[in-house]
């Protein structure tokens, strides 16, 4: 293992001398699995860590500019990456050396790493991390790695406890001293002795405990700092007047960030840049987020403190009342899951909730008086609701029905809707169209229809005139515009011509017989005969309205409408 290894990342070694000792990368990584724990690979101008855990997980630390993914940005961070499986580690390193080349050279280097013991304790036998045997050195407090001798710094976590623990040592040996200096003044030397024995035991205690943090990895080192700083924040108090105007100096800053945040748009946007970096970037944060929200939806309590602290703010801040409303328009703009979830929730509440359903009405009706844009959009989203859901255009003309019947306002504003909507070409059109064929299809309809005229051409002299007059019309305009009416009186007026004229020649042409008596036909039958032919010359072009009979002009009466109509 003490060996140095070399190959290219992709390619294979021709020559048979270096072909078995030259391999590939990903050959040479297999080895992970089998005799090797802890490596470096040398890619120039990059080195990269490779490891496999005591769990039998793979990964690699790469110290320079990465993603999250690990692949290379100019803005990153160093990355931690594990992997389940070798052949993903052999994956994520093609893709991120893919721009050297398949010949690119690389160095493999195994290394391990000692158990180092510490001062104040007897140097003993540790565990090995690998298969190089484990020494001890007092001489030196930091691990050490062996082929190459690399010095591993420890995380700042660990430092920052290990500090605190050393305070804390510090004043454990403080309290040692005077142990000792009380008891070569005190009467009973045995509770002396006692009390310095137990003052020995926390302090071996407080070591061990250091020791222990370093075995530890990152996120339990974290974990334990901040355990060690919020007890040494409550063992302390402030004493004096400095500390005091620390803890309001600290919540007067953090009085003046809330109202920055709130007021500064500038500042509100670069803070959330920073939360969105860090939520992304930050591994521990992230997880620290998932875990918050875990037991949020995990605990009831914790939700409805939640619930209660926002509802209280959304009462009492504009801004984020604001903020919450765009929030969700938003939302419900984009998200089509969440538009549903809002659908169902408001019908519920709308069904069960009285003051919900109450202030819900006056909110349309203002808003509907209001905002033409809402009451366009209102009237277009119910005219093809109607078109489209059958049981919505049924309860629709039961309610309007029912409110007819009942309420004299809505009664006279539709009659005098539809008498304006009704002077409008299309919509008479329409409504005769429709009345024709309910008319002509529904004999319920036509029954109840022939009854109403009946009765009001009875009842109402204003209604018999204006339907006298609209017959009339009728019949003039079919007769100016039909054509096979216009026939039918050219021929019913043919026909009786015709048949004057039969009756006439058989008069003067068929024979007479000496019973009958001659025809004398003087001077005055004469002109009479003659004043009539003038008169029916022209034939009956006169038809009844009422009964439909062909009349002469002689037989009809010019009617003067300054007469009937009032």
């Amino acid at each position: 293992m003490a060996d140095i290894s070399y190959g290219y990342l992709e390619a294979a070694e021709n020559s048979p001398q270096r072909k078995e000792w030259w391999l590939p990368l990903a050959s040479r990584l297999v080895c992970l699995s089998t005799d090797v724990n802890y490596a470096l690979l040398m890619v120039s101008p990059q080195c990269i860590a490779v490891f496999r855990d005591k769990s039998g997980r793979y990964g690699l630390f790469d110290s320079h500019s990465r993603s999250a993914a690990g692949l290379p940005q100019p803005n990153g961070t160093a990355v931690m990456l594990t992997f389940t499986n070798v052949y993903d580690l052999i994956t994520h390193l093609h893709n991120l050396l893919q721009n050297q080349g398949k010949y690119a050279r690389y160095e493999f280097v195994p290394v391990s790493f000692k158990r180092v013991s510490t001062h104040n304790e007897q140097p003993a036998q540790s565990t090995r991390a690998t298969e190089a045997t484990a020494t001890s050195s007092p001489q030196n407090d930091e691990p050490q790695i062996t082929n190459p001798t690399v010095q591993v710094p420890q995380p700042e976590s660990a430092q920052t406890y290990m500090t605190m623990l050393e305070n804390t040592s510090n004043s454990s040996q403080d309290k040692m001293a005077s142990c000792e200096h009380q008891l070569e003044t005190s009467v009973n030397p045995t509770t002396n002795i006692r009390k310095e024995q137990q003052e020995n035991i926390e302090l071996n205690n407080e070591r061990e405990t250091a020791r222990n943090v370093c075995k530890l990895n990152k996120r339990r080192r974290r974990k334990a700092s901040r355990q060690a700083q919020k007890n040494q924040r409550q063992n302390v108090e402030p004493k004096d007047k400095s500390s005091s105007d620390e803890v309001a100096k600290k919540t007067y800053k953090k009085r003046h960030e809330k109202e920055r945040y709130a007021t500064c748009h500038e500042f509100r946007m670069k803070k959330l840049q920073t939360l969105k970096t860090q939520y992304a970037l930050n591994c521990h944060y992230h997880k620290q987020k998932l875990l918050s929200n875990k037991n949020y939806y995990a605990n009831p309590q914790i939700q409805g403190v939640k619930k209660a602290h926002k509802v209280k703010k959304y009462q009492s801040d504009p801004h984020f009342q604001q903020k919450k409303r765009d929030y969700i328009i938003r939302r419900y703009s984009t998200d089509p899951d969440f538009q549903t979830r809002q659908k169902k929730y408001v019908v519920q509440k709308y069904n069960t909730d009285a003051s919900f359903k109450t202030k819900q009405k006056q909110y349309l009706v203002q808003r509907y008086n209001m905002d033409t844009d809402f009451q366009s959009r209102q009237k277009q989203y119910l005219v093809q609701r109607y078109n489209m859901d059958t049981d919505f255009q049924s309860r629709q003309k039961k309610y309007m029905n029912r409110r007819y019947k009942t309420d004299a306002d809505f009664r006279s504003r539709m009659k005098k809707y539809m008498g304006q909507k009704y002077r409008e070409d299309h919509v008479r059109e329409r409504k005769r169209a429709y009345i024709r064929t309910k008319y002509a299809s529904d004999p319920n309809y036509r029954h109840k229809q022939k009854k109403s005229i009946h009765a009001r051409y009875h009842n109402d002299s204003q209604f018999r005139l204006h339907h006298i007059q609209r017959c009339a019309q009728y019949q003039r305009h079919k007769m100016a515009t039909t054509a096979s009416f216009a026939i039918y009186k050219k021929l019913c007026a043919q026909r009786i011509k015709k048949k004057y004229r039969r009756l006439l020649t058989q008069f003067q042409q068929g024979p007479q017989s000496e019973a009958q008596p001659q025809l004398v036909v003087n001077s005055v039958m004469q002109a009479a005969t003659l004043a009539f032919r003038e008169t029916i010359q022209l034939g009956p072009t006169h038809v009844c309205t009422v009964c439909h009979r062909t009349l002469f002009p002689i037989q009809v009466k010019h009617r003067k409408r300054s007469k009937y109509v009032t």
